[in-house]
């Protein structure tokens, strides 16, 4: 049987958090170990890991608040070398995971034992109540796997991610903790080093509520939350700011896997991350029809980036 082990940061979450730690430890065919920081948080949160904590399989260590980006990331470091999962997987504090969800992802990620390899799917939106609302994507949406286009498109899901063992070491070798989102970091490095595997399939609820910290909160329909407004997106900004989130990325994976890198995506990756002082550099991310996402309005928002200093 394979272990995975389930990486969780947690804030403020004791809403939710006790549905998603049973859902965890309900999976089917698989050896689940997880391993918790909590944030800084000042609910019940704690008080409920550490009912938690009693099990064998669940590890649990209080931190000061430095925000989930960085707590991830803290949490990516923390694995040690000792650890005998298979896999690792991350999680949300808030979603549910059907039983079979880790075990749809090991199968898939089977058929790559000497690959750095990543797993992601669809979801099953949920409000509040865990009531489903629809799949986020059709089931016969296929997202690009295509360099430069996979680096500018976000249509994965951290919380759905689970990796083998070559992608964490792979990880392990430079771990940012600057505000660095975790998930696009580590999917970052599958794409360029590695191997990524998108599944059609939901295998868990993604919960929407108004007190989410990624994503677009609230109840409703499927397609509210799936098509924000402009007015949802400031919203979302402001509560949760990140600067120049391609070219922090890009910067750290030069610096962490230059010498593993080609040519071609050392190249690009140099452009992405030093484009605000090289005028060369600006101009292909302008007018490159290769720099571009899969879609045209993420397209035109890399470019109103680069113009603004801000990608």
């Amino acid at each position: 049987m394979s272990s995975v082990t389930v990486l969780l940061s947690t804030y403020n979450g004791d809403a939710y958090l006790r549905e998603l730690l049973d859902s965890l430890l309900n999976q089917t065919s698989v050896e689940v170990h997880i391993r918790v920081r909590d944030d800084g948080s000042t609910d019940h949160t704690r008080s409920i890991l550490t009912t938690y904590a009693k099990k064998d399989n669940v590890k649990v260590a209080f931190g000061k608040n430095i925000g989930w980006r960085d707590s991830f990331m803290t949490l990516i470091k923390s694995v040690p070398n000792d650890d005998s999962s298979d896999y690792f997987a991350f999680a949300d504090q808030d979603d549910i995971y059907q039983p079979d969800k880790l075990e749809a992802a090991i199968t898939k990620l089977s058929a790559f034992p000497k690959t750095p390899a990543l797993y992601h799917s669809n979801v099953t939106l949920a409000d509040s109540e865990g009531r489903p609302l629809g799949d986020r994507y059709p089931r016969d949406y296929v997202p690009t796997t295509k360099l430069p286009q996979a680096f500018f498109d976000v249509t994965w899901l951290g919380t759905t991610m689970v990796f083998n063992r070559r992608l964490l070491t792979l990880v392990q070798q430079h771990v940012p903790v600057d505000n660095i989102v975790h998930d696009a970091y580590v999917i970052n490095v599958a794409q360029f080093l590695g191997k990524v595997i998108y599944d059609p399939v939901p295998h868990m609820l993604y919960r929407r509520h108004n007190s989410a910290v990624t994503g677009f909160g609230g109840s409703g329909s499927a397609r509210k939350i799936q098509s924000p407004s402009l007015m949802d997106r400031y919203r979302r900004y402001k509560k949760n700011p990140v600067t120049n989130p391609f070219s922090k990325r890009a910067r750290e994976l030069l610096v962490g896997y230059s010498q593993q890198l080609d040519p071609k995506q050392r190249n690009f990756l140099s452009a992405v991350a030093n484009y605000q002082t090289n005028l060369g550099y600006r101009l292909r991310l302008l007018f490159d029809p290769r720099i571009r996402a899969s879609s045209l309005r993420p397209t035109l928002q890399i470019r109103y980036r680069v113009l603004m200093n801000s990608l």
